[in-house]
């Protein structure tokens, strides 16, 4: 049967596409938390003629960013995808992180055509210096003012970590660094996180980084991320929606409820372009709409940031944007 089988399925295997990475797959051993993990692929046009464009470059994780320069590629050239992965939301053991290179290939004669090749990271994660919560998502409507705490834990014991500065890309985030103190064998810091409820609408992408006297974890990045609304009629909650995994689960979901003070709210669309993150919402009309955001974290990435979009029926014309965000302790 075997010899039957095997020919057959040799023959169904797509045909290998020009652009080529002698190492696709790169092991970066043991990573201690704290610092970014950094790597660079290169890929080479190896066929001798026709033009190579990059068109997409996608990941599964929130946690990395991939970035590939020159996207053309005349045969013999090399792209470089050079990766950024954030340590601090991985949890601890085996880790993979896989991103797919869609391309075109257009001969000097015929027509184009259509390939990808598949990049992964590989580390075994050691959680020395953790930071909770790993990236803080945040929606809020109006002038109200809102308040976090970020947590820093060394696990090292004989170390004595300090943060000695908190800094944020949107300068009007106020940050207040908190005495640090020990408990056990661990080095426990927090630092108070305000946002005030004077930023504009819209959406803000920024970084929380803090700086220690630790040579070789200088710098600890957080990302933030801030959905403004206008004031208006329907509110969230939580407006900040956060799934939290416990250790060996697979899949988890936390539940978002739309009210309208008492008026009929119901929802008309949702949508995520996350992987790994699906939506179940309300039917009908009613004094509250919710919607259930469930995250599968093999798909998902083992931390990450995602937008929900909610376009609603009731109030009409109601489009909400919910920043959800997932993590494994």
């Amino acid at each position: 049967m075997n010899t039957i089988l095997l020919p057959l399925l040799f023959l169904a295997l797509p045909a290998l596409g020009p652009l080529v990475a002698p190492t696709p797959t790169v092991d970066k051993g043991e990573i201690k938390t704290g610092l970014p993990l950094l790597h660079e692929f290169e890929m080479t046009h190896s066929d001798e003629r026709g033009i190579v464009a990059i068109t997409a470059v996608s990941t599964a994780c929130g946690c990395s960013k991939w970035e590939v320069a020159p996207k053309v590629l005349k045969p013999g050239e090399i792209a470089k995808l050079s990766v950024v992965i954030t340590t601090l939301t991985q949890a601890e053991g085996p880790a993979i992180w896989k991103s797919t290179v869609k391309y075109t290939l257009t001969p000097d004669t015929g027509e184009a055509s259509t390939h990808e090749i598949e990049l992964a990271v590989t580390a075994k994660i050691i959680r020395e210096i953790t930071v909770e919560p790993p990236l803080i998502s945040v929606s809020s409507s109006g002038d109200t003012t809102r308040a976090h705490t970020i947590t820093m834990t060394d696990r090292r014991g004989s170390s004595a970590l300090a943060i000695s500065k908190a800094v944020c890309t949107e300068p009007k985030i106020k940050l207040d660094i908190r005495p640090g103190k020990v408990i056990g064998t661990n080095t426990v810091q927090d630092v108070a996180v305000t946002i005030p409820g004077d930023l504009p609408t819209g959406s803000h992408d920024d970084v929380i980084t803090l700086t220690t006297n630790d040579p070789a974890c200088p710098e600890l990045k957080i990302p933030l991320k801030i959905a403004k609304r206008a004031a208006g009629d329907v509110s969230v909650s939580p407006e900040s929606p956060t799934v939290r995994f416990t250790k060996g689960q697979a899949e988890a979901s936390t539940l978002v409820q739309l009210r309208a003070g008492g008026k009929p709210v119901s929802i008309a669309k949702v949508d995520c372009k996350q992987d790994g993150v699906t939506l179940k919402f309300s039917e009908g009309s009613g004094i509250v709409a919710t919607v259930r955001v469930v995250v599968n974290l093999a798909k998902a990435g083992s931390s990450g940031q995602a937008d929900v979009t909610l376009q609603l029926a009731e109030p009409a014309g109601t489009v909400i944007i919910v920043p959800v965000s997932w993590y494994v302790p």
